[in-house]
């Protein structure tokens, strides 16, 4: 990492890291750092890559939701409402409708 030039930042969610760390595992052995946020990836990694990039689409519909606030979401898959508004406590002004209609996405792509 010494010496590299950061060009642009852009979160991505567990199942993309999953999925990139999988590919540069065919390439070669992977760095401690690397093998560690793979494994981490693989552990908690919830829905399939198909199931998180329909409900990442469908989240980034919804007005006043950032990226990072799609990638957690994404990431955590919270189940109540108390769940989901502590990912959204800090200065978030969805309303209640907002905050339903996500509950409602996340039900409905969290099937099992």
């Amino acid at each position: 990492m010494i010496g590299r030039k950061i060009n642009s930042k852009q979160p991505i969610a567990l199942f993309e890291l999953k999925e990139l760390l999988t590919e540069r595992s065919a390439e070669g052995e992977l760095t401690f750092e690397q093998q560690t946020a793979f494994d981490y990836a693989k552990k908690f990694t919830v829905l399939t890559k198909a199931k998180s990039e329909k409900l990442v689409t469908e989240l980034k519909k919804i007005e006043g939701l950032s990226d990072d606030l799609i990638v957690k979401i994404v990431d955590l898959v919270p189940e109540t409402k108390e769940e989901l508004n502590l990912i959204l406590s800090k200065g978030n002004d969805l309303t209640d409708s907002q905050t339903e209609a996500i509950l409602q996405l996340i039900q409905k792509y969290a099937k099992k």
